[in-house]
């Protein structure tokens, strides 16, 4: 039986093999989305026994930007993020970049760049509240000074901002696999928006206190906790589908197959 992709369930199937082959003519095929790619290793030897290595990065996305987005929302008045430091650097970080390698040792294109991209994200989002490597006192200036403030917080807004247009494009992606993976996407790049919009209002704050507005600062890190929260939900969602298929759980739970909503691609 054919190997499952890092973001495959049943009734979802994503590659599979139709036969063996040499490695420069075999193939997969993807019954759901009625076409042919390219594939190297034999799927029968040594790479078909692997398995599913996207269940723990989507866990490691998930948990991490479950603790993220109750922090931008204030639960319980939490604010601050340095206590999901070591979440960053060593949960959603380091084995979304390990289940990015496998992946593209399996030859999952769009599962190794997804792992792989968050994967950075998190590193670099790790690296900037990590005091080690003095990000925030690359801004100090002058101590106390409003004007510094002001450019730390709009430097983090043009960071969140430039890796959203990766975010998207992902999206966009995504639109051929399932519902629930959409969501994913979605809330990460709302999220993303909305806290990008957030820290824009805040260096206006810090450089002019009368033309910027603390709620509306609130408002929109509320809202982007709220996106992420949704995107980690449906994150969670997503592990228990798969999770449940690795053990041959008696329940097969919908995600919503979205590939017959688009029209296959032609042959050459």
């Amino acid at each position: 039986m054919a190997e499952q992709s890092s973001f495959e369930t049943k009734g979802q199937s994503d590659f599979r093999d139709v036969e063996a082959a040499p490695p420069s003519r075999r193939v997969h095929h993807n019954e759901d989305l009625g076409r042919e790619l390219p594939q190297g290793p034999n799927p029968h030897g040594f790479y078909g026994k692997i398995g599913n290595p996207g269940v723990l990065g989507l866990a490691a996305h998930a948990v991490t930007l479950m603790l993220l987005a109750t922090q931008f929302m204030k639960w319980r008045g939490v604010t601050v993020p340095q206590v999901y430091i070591g979440n960053l650097w060593f949960y959603a970080g380091l084995y979304m970049f390990t289940t990015a390698q496998w992946c593209l040792i399996k030859g999952e294109t769009f599962a190794y760049c997804v792992f792989g991209t968050f994967s950075a994200f998190y590193f670099s989002y790790a690296a900037i509240l990590t005091p080690t490597f003095a990000v925030a006192d690359a801004f100090a200036g002058a101590a106390g000074t409003t004007s510094s403030a002001a450019a730390e917080l709009q430097s983090l807004a043009i960071f969140l901002f430039v890796w959203n247009g990766v975010f998207f494009i992902i999206f966009l992606a995504s639109l051929r696999t399932n519902a629930a993976l959409v969501v994913v996407f979605f809330g990460v790049i709302m999220g993303v928006w909305c806290l990008g919009g957030m820290y824009l209002e805040l260096a206006t704050i810090a450089q002019a206190a009368s033309k910027g507005s603390m709620s509306k600062a609130v408002a929109l890190s509320k809202a982007g906790g709220a996106f992420l929260f949704v995107s980690a939900s449906s994150g969670f969602y997503l592990v228990i589908v798969q999770l449940f298929e690795s053990v041959d759980f008696p329940i097969s739970l919908p995600v919503g197959d979205l590939s017959g909503l688009w029209p296959k691609k032609k042959s050459d």
